[in-house]
């Protein structure tokens, strides 16, 4: 295409038109009037539109807007174009986060073990504060002992997958474009900031690190500052079903009551 004389701005610009209006197609249901297309153009969008997923066209969408942006000021534009096309193309291989979220939903409703799990690792809030690396799960409570296990098991070996990591790096990125502060929030930002010995806003530093970021940047980092660490665990069920005894094996076992923790 290039020595065919087509500039790769507009390559690029192109192609993302093209897929904007395979997914305002889809969106729409077949609403064309939108669209500043010709009829043989409805024709050959409808038929791409039935056959494409949504999700792959989103994330088609995401890899090249950001191509479009790094295109401006790229020493080697062939090679980013190149290298984004192809990325294109993986990306719309690729299997979305909806899907491995409903995969480890069937999963936790196959073994029956949680209706609900999260976690996340927060940053101290000043200097010389501790990080936390925080989950919460929650389970029938006769299987509480086998779903603390897999938990555990799954913050100590954290699976990794490629994919996965790329759509939360690309999601985490729009969220930095997208997000700004709102006036209600500059002075709370401005003093967390302070409190943490950061000098100015540390979000664009953030979103160009991210950028460099690789997938084993973060399996480096759960190995050092996750893995096999010391854990507080804190159960609260009913002691007449859950085995207390089984629970030894994470650790010393302390009950308490009610009025132990809220006190009049």
């Amino acid at each position: 295409l290039t020595t065919g004389g087509k500039e790769l701005g507009r390559l690029v610009s192109d192609l993302l038109d093209h897929f904007r209006n395979v997914m305002v197609y889809q969106v729409s249901e077949g609403d064309t009037g939108i669209l500043e297309i010709s009829e043989a153009e409805q024709t050959a969008l409808a038929q791409q539109a039935q056959i494409a997923d949504r999700s792959a066209v989103s994330r088609v969408l995401e890899v090249l807007t950001d191509c479009e942006i790094q295109l401006r000021n790229a020493t080697s534009k062939k090679i980013l174009v190149e290298v984004s096309l192809m990325k294109a193309i993986d990306s719309a291989r690729a299997m979305s986060l909806n899907d491995v979220l409903d995969r480890l939903q069937e999963l936790r409703e196959a073994r029956a073990l949680a209706y609900s799990a999260s976690a996340r690792y927060s940053a101290g809030s000043r200097i010389n504060a501790e990080n936390l690396m925080m989950g919460s799960i929650g389970t029938q409570t006769d299987k509480t002992v086998d779903a603390l296990a897999a938990f555990i098991d799954l913050i100590d070996n954290m699976p990794s997958s490629s994919e996965r990591f790329e759509e939360s790096v690309n999601s985490m990125l729009n969220r930095y474009r997208t997000s700004k502060l709102n006036f209600r929030e500059v002075i709370g930002a401005v003093r967390t900031w302070e409190r943490q010995g950061l000098e100015g806003d540390p979000r664009r530093d953030n979103y160009l690190k991210l950028q460099q970021t690789e997938l084993a940047d973060l399996l480096e980092f759960q190995a050092e500052h996750v893995k096999d660490r010391a854990k507080l665990i804190s159960i609260v069920g009913d002691l007449s079903i859950i085995d207390a005894d089984e629970l030894e094996q994470f650790g010393s076992v302390q009950q308490l009551q009610v009025e132990d923790l809220f006190v009049n």
